[in-house]
């Protein structure tokens, strides 16, 4: 009785796959921030992967995303001590960087048209990170990064986040005979996201009334010389801000329908 249950299970699942349509697409996201938010980051620019599910007959489809991006570099040089006793001017990089995740939900508004416009849904997390580097000025500049002589995570927090929105999905193979139909599409699409309090650095410093008081802080970054461990040097990184996430994603896709 089991064996001939699971064997069911196993043919209705082949039986909804191979009728079912399956999406990949990367694409570029530009993220323009708002409300406090705005005020510490100009702007959040990120690279995402999407896989949907349509459901057979259904104008509906299930999906899940992954990206990264940057909102924020600075490079400088500051003095760094060797232990031979010795110093010199090292370069420094902060970088802000964003990773995202989370499901979705789409529903086509028409089907089986050239241009397809469709509301969309999603739920998932967004993960602010800081990272510091100093990179050894004694390394010779090659076609391979030289190991840094100090690389470590200056901070980073999570933010649980909803969005909403719409967007257009346009088949290529109209302009283009040779690819098909329902095969190739360009996709553009905006959500309004939002996400609960989170703390996060940025190297941009807080303009007059930009945040509450205790919202912001000065970060500085620490190390010693190992030949003289009772000298410290301090370096200003950024500012942690706490804020509440708020933000519209405008998204540009190519998508790829699998046969």
């Amino acid at each position: 009785m089991k064996k001939n249950l699971l064997l069911l299970l196993i043919s209705l699942s082949a039986a909804a796959l191979a009728t079912a349509q399956i999406e990949v697409n990367t694409g570029y996201v530009y993220g323009q921030t708002n409300g406090i938010m705005r005020t510490t980051i100009p702007a959040i620019h990120s690279v995402q992967m999407e896989g949907f599910y349509n459901f057979p007959g259904s104008n509906f489809a299930v999906g899940m995303e992954i990206g990264g991006g940057s909102y924020g570099t600075e490079k400088s040089e500051r003095h760094y001590g060797f232990d031979n006793g010795t110093s010199m001017l090292a370069p420094v990089t902060v970088s802000n960087n964003i990773f995202n995740g989370g499901l979705m939900l789409r529903y086509d508004l028409i089907k089986d048209v050239a241009l397809v416009p469709y509301a969309i849904g999603k739920a998932g997390f967004s993960r602010f990170g800081t990272r510091l580097s100093v990179e050894d000025p004694r390394a010779e500049h090659t076609d391979e990064c030289p190991v840094p002589l100090v690389s470590e995570s200056l901070h980073s927090d999570y933010s649980f986040t909803t969005a909403v929105g719409g967007g257009v999905r346009y088949d290529m193979g109209n302009l283009f005979k040779f690819l098909g139909s329902e095969t190739i599409f360009l996709d553009f699409n905006a959500t309004f996201v939002r996400g609960s309090v989170v703390e996060y650095m940025s190297v941009n410093a807080p303009g007059p009334g930009s945040v509450g008081n205790g919202e912001v802080r000065d970060v500085d970054f620490q190390f010693a010389n190992a030949a003289r461990p009772e000298v410290i040097h301090e370096y200003h990184t950024g500012y942690l801000y706490r804020t509440p996430m708020e933000l519209v994603n405008y998204r540009f896709a190519v998508v790829y329908r699998l046969p």
